[in-house]
């Protein structure tokens, strides 16, 4: 299975952005959240929410085999896959961009 980290790295590498992407343990991510939790409850707005933060530590793994089984289908690489997602994207915002112009 492929990790949030490995996708995210993934589209950094095809969007050439030179960022870097962290990983931050769950402690501080789950702590991260219940402060937001804290200021929100004071009136003050924060873009995160400990339910966002319990979302994001949980340990998904997902599976193809019932499609494979039935379908017959079968998935790509997950590095094509990124790839030209990336390059889709990349390719609505020009156009999008060059018709605001």
């Amino acid at each position: 299975p492929t990790r949030f980290i490995e996708l995210f790295n993934l589209i950094e590498q095809n969007l050439q952005t030179g960022r870097t992407i962290r990983h931050l343990p769950e402690f501080a991510l789950l702590a991260a959240g219940r402060i937001a939790s804290a200021l929100r409850k004071m009136h003050i707005p924060v873009p995160l929410t400990y339910g966002m933060t319990l979302v994001a530590a949980s340990h998904l793994a997902y599976s193809s085999a019932k499609a494979q089984m039935g379908l017959g289908w079968s998935h790509r690489p997950v590095t094509e896959t990124i790839a030209d997602a990336v390059t889709w994207y990349m390719s609505r915002e020009s156009a999008s961009t060059a018709h605001l112009s």
